[in-house]
C-alpha cells in the first residue's frame, strides 16, 4: 500500500536575535510505542482496504528543534546559532475487522514488531545526518525593509528546518516499507503455511542485515498479494 502524507506541524520558534552558541544536533528517540488496533465492521470496510482484510501503517512523530540565531542588518542575513532537541516517538496502526482471525492479527503484529525494530535500529542516524550543520547556516533575507528581510530569512530558515526533519522521517519510514514488503513476499501476506509471522520476521531482519553489510539498499519485494490479504504500509511522518 503506498504511503500517504499526513503533516501536522506544532512547532514553536524561538525567534532570538541574540548571540548564541554552535552546537551539534541532539536527537531523542522515544521508545516505539505499543500499537493503536482499530476494529472494524467486516461487511463495511473502507474503501482503502478493497484489496486487504487488514494492513498496518508506522506513524512517526516529531516535535521540537526549535531554533536561535544572529540577524545582521547590514548584510541581511541570519545565522542560526543554536538548536534544541528534536523528540521522535512513533507507533503502527493496525486496522483489523473485529471477527478477523487470530493469524490475520499475529500476522499485523509483526508488521509492528518489523517497524520497531528499524525505528530502534535507525532513527537516530538518520535525524542526526538530516540536522548536521543547520547550526552555522546562513539565510539571505529580501524585502523592501529590515523588518521584512528579517521576516523572510526566517521563514527560509523555519522552511529548511521542516523539511530536513520531513525528509528524514520519510526516509526511516520507506526503510520500513521495504521491511515490510519482504516480510509481506515471504509470508505471502500472512497467508503462507510454510513461513508463519515469526519466521517471517526473521527472515526479514536476517535480508535488511545482509543487505546493510553488503552496502545495498533493501529493494522493495515485488507484488505477491493475494485478494484478501494483509499488508503493512508506511504512513508519512507528523511533526509538532
Amino acid at each position: 500500500m503506498k504511503p500517504a502524507l499526513c503533516l501536522t506541524l506544532l512547532v514553536s520558534l524561538l525567534a532570538a536575535t541574540g548571540p548564541g552558541t554552535q552546537q551539534a544536533p541532539q536527537v531523542v528517540i522515544d521508545a516505539w510505542e505499543q500499537p493503536r488496533v482499530q476494529l472494524l465492521d467486516a461487511d463495511h470496510l473502507p474503501p482503502s482496504l478493497t484489496d486487504f482484510v487488514a494492513d498496518a501503517t508506522p506513524n512517526i512523530t516529531w516535535n521540537g528543534v526549535d531554533f536561535t540565531g544572529d540577524w545582521d542588518a547590514a548584510a541581511a542575513t541570519l545565522t542560526i546559532t543554536g538548536i534544541t532537541p528534536l523528540h521522535l516517538s512513533g507507533r503502527t496502526h493496525i486496522r483489523l475487522p473485529k471477527d478477523v482471525e487470530a493469524n490475520v492479527r499475529h500476522h499485523e503484529e509483526g508488521h509492528d514488531q518489523l517497524n520497531g525494530n528499524e525505528y530502534a535500529r535507525s532513527a537516530r542516524a538518520i535525524l542526526e545526518e538530516a540536522l548536521g550543520g543547520f547550526v552555522g547556516s546562513r539565510f539571505k533575507g529580501v524585502g523592501a525593509d529590515d523588518a521584512t528581510r528579517q521576516k523572510d530569512a526566517w521563514a527560509a530558515a523555519r522552511a529548511q528546518r521542516t523539511r530536513r526533519v520531513n525528509n528524514a522521517c520519510l526516509r526511516l519510514l520507506a526503510q520500513m516499507d521495504a521491511l515490510s514488503a519482504f516480510y509481506d513476499e515471504v509470508t505471502v501476506h500472512g497467508t503462507s503455511r510454510r513461513v508463519d509471522t515469526d519466521k517471517g520476521i526473521a527472515a526479514a531482519l536476517r535480508h535488511r542485515d545482509l543487505m546493510a553489510a553488503t552496502g545495498a539498499a533493501l529493494p522493495a519485494a515485488p507484488d505477491t498479494r493475494p485478494s484478501a490479504g494483509t499488508t503493512g504500509s508506511a504512513g508519512p511522518p507528523t511533526g509538532r
